[in-house]
């Protein structure tokens, strides 16, 4: 019998910034930007920058799961529109966690992705730092 695939499950915008809100120095919360150069026209407060295509790479997804996801209750990645870099992400992280006999639960995909989160908090600087509006984002 075929293992059964992990299954997405989805943030809205607002229940994350509710979670930034709470917990500043994002202790318990991990949020993984999976986006490209389009990363330093703007991030959410605390976000990690690890491009979609290093989740390719086994042993970098292994150093990321005991460097920073290990002990997080929550973990949210995300792209420009969380379309299909960061879930394509977030599915290589839960299959891993699951291959290491670890809980995928936590793992989250921001619904709409930076994008929908900056058009409701670029001028919120506790959930959004270095917003620079010229920038293109894709």
């Amino acid at each position: 019998m075929a293992e059964a695939s992990p299954q997405l499950s989805y943030i809205t915008a607002e229940s994350l910034a509710k979670v930034i809100k709470s917990q500043p120095e994002l202790s318990d919360c991990l949020i993984i930007d999976v986006r490209g150069d389009d990363y330093a026209g703007g991030h959410i407060k605390g976000a990690l920058n690890a491009q979609s295509q290093q989740f390719n790479d086994q042993s970098f997804v292994d150093e990321v799961i005991k460097t920073h996801v290990a002990d997080k209750s929550l973990v949210v990645l995300h792209c420009a529109f969380s379309q299909q870099r960061g879930p394509r992400c977030a599915l290589h992280l839960k299959q891993r966690l699951l291959e290491l006999g670890m809980d995928d639960s936590k793992v989250q995909v921001l619904r709409g992705g930076f994008n929908s989160f900056a058009q409701q908090y670029s001028s919120d600087p506790q959930l959004v730092e270095d917003w620079d509006a010229t920038v293109k984002r894709d």
